[in-house]
């Protein structure tokens, strides 16, 4: 067994050693591994008598909560209690008890119209309905008040929609509807409406041929109509609502935009299914003559 004074030890190989860096005894204590272990129990002696404190004197205890209720008062922000009243919220302080406070006079809309702006009307007004609703009545006495209404319960008419366009069509903005609908439309619609895009051909739903196909939205309210027959109104609110597959395009399309797509879907219906009387007298001769062909045909 090793005998023999530790500090001892460690002065002879100090003194033996002139680059050492330990010059004073209390260094030289430090390294001696028992005191090192008695400071350690030391250290762990005085934790467990702090636990035991707080954990066994009801005084330390309050101690303890009052501290911790002093450090979540510091993490409180005033954003979190300020006053505010909830909407309609009745008040003292105006003299109508009235929180909510209406608009200024001359208030005008910013960021998105209304929705009584002509622009963004493309249903008539009430007052047409009741007439609408009238008539019915007055055209056969016979009928009961509620068969006369009942068509009025599922939904809106063909004659319920607007039928003239809000905005000047001419040729520039013939050109702009034509951008947007190749942009928008033309990938489930195709380029000339007939209902054949390039999504259609990946599997998504087919829409309807704009030319020959009825609508599908009046067919639930059992009514058939073809789509080239509907007024214009119900085009926009299909463009701004969606419908069935399609989904609406109010955030993507702004409403000038979309009356302009609907004039030129006008325009590749009449390109489609115009009436020959309307036709110019080199055309109609053209369309004879296919007419002709196609009649010889087995």
């Amino acid at each position: 067994m090793k005998t023999g004074n530790p500090k001892s030890e460690i002065l002879t190989r100090c003194a033996g050693n002139p680059k050492s860096e330990i010059r004073n005894p209390k260094e030289i204590r430090n390294l001696n591994p028992q005191n090192r272990k008695r400071e350690d129990r030391s250290f762990w002696r005085f934790v467990i008598g702090y636990l035991s404190f707080f954990r066994i004197s009801d005084f330390g205890f309050r101690i303890f909560v009052l501290g911790l209720c002093l450090l979540t008062t510091a993490c409180q922000q005033d954003m979190a209690r300020q006053p505010y009243y909830r909407p309609l919220e009745e008040t003292s302080f105006f003299p109508d008890g009235r929180s909510s406070r209406p608009l200024v006079d001359g208030t005008v809309p910013r960021g998105q119209l209304l929705e009584q702006s002509p622009i963004l009307t493309y249903r008539r007004d009430s007052a047409h309905g009741d007439a609408a609703r009238a008539v019915a009545l007055i055209g056969n006495p016979t009928m009961n008040a509620f068969a006369a209404l009942l068509p009025f319960t599922l939904g809106p008419k063909a004659t319920d929609y607007v039928d003239v366009c809000p905005i000047p069509i001419d040729k520039k903005a013939m050109q702009r509807g034509q951008e947007r609908f190749n942009i928008y439309c033309a990938v489930c619609h195709d380029a000339l409406g007939t209902g054949n895009g390039k999504i259609v051909e990946r599997g998504y739903l087919r829409p309807p041929n704009y030319h020959t196909d009825n609508s599908r939205g009046f067919a639930r309210r059992g009514i058939k109509v073809h789509l080239r027959d509907l007024p214009i109104g119900y085009y926009f609110e299909v463009i701004t609502r969606g419908f069935g597959g399609m989904p609406d395009y109010a955030s993507q399309i702004p409403p000038e935009d979309r009356w302009k797509i609907i004039a030129y879907i006008r325009a590749l219906q009449l390109s489609q299914w115009a009436p020959l009387k309307d036709l110019p007298e080199l055309a109609k001769d053209k369309v004879r003559g296919v007419a002709a062909v196609e009649g010889d045909r087995p």
